[in-house]
C-alpha cells in the first residue's frame, strides 16, 4: 500500500528529538556532579557524531520504509535483519515502562506522595495500553503528539535551565564549575555511566522508518539529523548542569531528580510547578509513543517479507501496525509484573528496565554497523545525497561505533550501588530468556519464508 506524504522537515526533526532525547537519564547523568560534563562531550560526543553520520548516511542512501531493518537486509542478509527486527522491538517492550515509571514519578510528587509501588506499576500498565492506543492512530494525526512532545521538551528545559541560572546568580548553588571539579574520574560510577550516554544518544533511525511518508528523504533527513543531534547535545549539557547547580549531587533522584530540581527553583508558584510538570510527564509520554511506532512499523515491514510472524502484519483501515501494538500492549505489561516483583523502589524498577531495554537496544544498532561497513564496501559506486569523507574515515567510523555499543552492553551489567550480585543473574536470565524466543520467532519465519 503507497504511503500518503505526509512528514515535512520539521515533522522529521520532532520526531527524532521525541525519540532522540531522553529526559530521563538527566538526572541520572547529573548525580555524578560536574565531572560528568566533560565526560559527555567526550565519550557522548564522539560516539553521537558517529552514529549520526552513519544514520545520515545509510537513510539517505537507502531510504526503505523499514529504517534499520532494511538496511541491515540490504547489508546481511534476511535471517540477520529478523534478529535485528526482533531486537528492535523487544527493547520497545521495556522501553515503554522505564519511561513510564519517572512519568507517574512526577505525579507522585506534585499530587500523591503517598502513592506506592504497587500503585506506580498499575498506573505504568494503564500508560501502556494508552500508547498502543496512540500507535494504532494514522500517522498524519498521531505525529502531533510528536510534535506537541518536542515543544514541551524545549519548553521544560528552558525553564529547568533558566532556574539553575537564576539559582547560581542568586549564590546558591550547589556545585562550582572550575577546571578541578569537571576533570572526569574514570571510576566504576563513570564507566557504568557511560551505557547511560550511549542510549541517550542513540536513535536517530528512528525517522527511517517512515521513509515512504517523507516528502523528500534523500535531502530531509541528512539535515533532520544534524539539527537534531545539536539540539540534543545542548540540551542534555545545559539541562544536566542546571540540575547539578540545583540539588545536591547525593540528593539527587534518578527518577524524580528533574521535578525535585523545578519545584525547588520555582519555589512559592505552585502553579508553574504544576504547569512545568505536566509538561515533563508530556514530553516522557511523546517519547514513549515514538519508539513503538519505529518498532512497530520496522516489524510490519518484516512480516510483510515473511520474516516475522504474520500478526505483525495485520494494520487497521489507517495502514498503522495494530498487531505489532497490541503483541507490544501485553509483552511490556507482562514485563512491568515480572520485574515489579523483585524491585523495593521505583529506582531500582527504573534501573532494572533500563539495563535490560539499553541491552537488548544496543544489538541492533551493532548489527547496523556491521551493515553499514559491508555496503560501503560493496556499494562503491552507489551514489550518496550524504556520504561520510574520507576512504578510511567511513570504516573507522563504523568500528568505533561498535566498540562503544559492545562495551556499553558490558558495562550495563555491572550492578548499581547497593544492588547484589542476584541482579546480574535475573538481568542475564532474561536476556537468555529473550533470546530464546527469539531465535524460535526467527528460525519459523525463515522456513515458512524458505517453502
Amino acid at each position: 500500500m503507497k504511503k500518503e506524504k505526509t512528514l515535512t522537515l520539521m515533522d522529521m526533526i520532532g520526531m527524532t528529538l521525541s525519540a532522540f532525547v531522553s529526559m530521563e537519564l538527566i538526572s541520572s547523568m547529573a548525580g555524578i556532579g560536574p565531572s560528568v560534563i566533560a565526560a559527555f562531550i567526550i565519550f557522548g560526543g564522539t560516539y553521537v557524531f558517529t552514529h549520526c553520520v552513519i544514520c545520515a548516511e545509510l537513510g539517505s542512501t537507502y531510504p526503505d520504509q523499514g529504517g534499520i531493518y532494511s538496511w541491515v537486509k540490504r547489508g546481511l542478509g534476511d535471517k540477520w535483519a529478523a534478529r535485528t527486527n526482533w531486537w528492535y522491538w523487544l527493547n520497545v517492550v521495556g522501553f515503554i515502562p522505564s519511561v513510564m515509571i519517572p512519568t507517574i514519578a512526577i505525579f507522585k510528587q506534585l499530587f500523591w506522595p503517598e502513592m506506592s509501588l504497587t500503585v506506580t506499576i498499575i498506573l505504568c500498565i494503564v500508560g501502556t495500553w494508552l500508547i498502543v492506543f496512540f500507535n494504532t492512530l494514522p500517522l498524519k494525526d498521531s505525529k502531533l503528539l510528536n510534535n506537541v512532545g518536542t515543544a514541551a521538551k524545549i519548553i521544560f528545559c528552558i525553564a529547568l535551565i533558566g532556574g539553575g541560572i537564576y539559582i547560581a546568580f542568586t549564590g546558591r548553588s550547589r556545585v562550582a564549575f572550575s577546571a578541578e571539579t569537571m576533570v572526569p574520574e574514570f571510576n566504576l560510577a563513570l564507566i557504568a555511566l557511560i551505557p547511560v550516554f550511549v542510549y541517550g544518544l542513540t536513535g536517530m533511525d528512528v525517522v527511517g522508518c517512515a521513509a515512504e511518508e517523507m516528502h523528500d528523504p534523500k535531502k530531509d533527513m541528512p539535515k533532520a539529523l544534524v539539527i537534531s543531534t545539536v539540539i540534543a547535545m545542548a540540551l542534555y549539557i545545559f539541562s544536566t548542569m542546571a540540575v547539578e547547580i540545583i540539588l545536591p549531587a547525593d540528593q539527587i533522584d534518578g527518577t524524580t531528580g528533574l521535578i525535585d530540581a523545578i519545584m525547588i527553583a520555582y519555589n512559592g508558584s505552585k502553579v508553574v510547578i504544576c504547569l512545568i510538570g505536566v509538561a515533563l510527564a508530556l514530553l516522557y509520554f511523546s517519547n514513549a509513543f515514538s519508539w513503538p511506532l519505529a518498532a512497530n512499523k520496522a516489524a510490519q515491514e518484516a512480516a510483510e517479507e515473511g520474516e516475522f510472524p504474520e500478526i505483525f502484519a495485520k494494520t487497521n483501515q489507517y495502514g498503522s501496525p495494530v498487531g505489532g501494538a497490541v503483541i507490544l500492549g501485553i509483552a511490556a505489561t507482562c514485563l512491568i509484573g515480572f520485574y515489579g516483583l523483585i524491585a523495593t523502589t521505583n529506582e531500582g524498577l527504573f534501573w532494572t528496565l533500563l539495563a535490560f531495554t539499553g541491552i537488548v537496544f544496543f544489538a541492533p544498532y551493532i548489527t547496523m554497523s556491521f551493515a553499514f561497513l559491508k555496503l560501503r564496501m560493496r556499494d562503491k559506486d552507489m551514489e550518496r545525497t550524504f556520504q561520510i569523507p574520507g576512504k578510511k574515515f567511513p570504516y573507522l567510523c563504523g568500528v568505533y561505533h561498535i566498540i562503544i555499543l559492545v562495551g556499553s552492553c558490558i558495562s550495563f551489567l555491572i550492578p548499581p550501588d547497593g544492588e547484589r550480585f542476584t541482579y546480574t543473574l535475573v538481568l542475564l536470565a532474561t536476556l537468555i530468556g529473550t533470546q530464546i524466543i527469539g531465535e524460535m520467532i526467527v528460525n519459523q519465519a525463515m522456513k515458512r519464508k524458505n517453502k
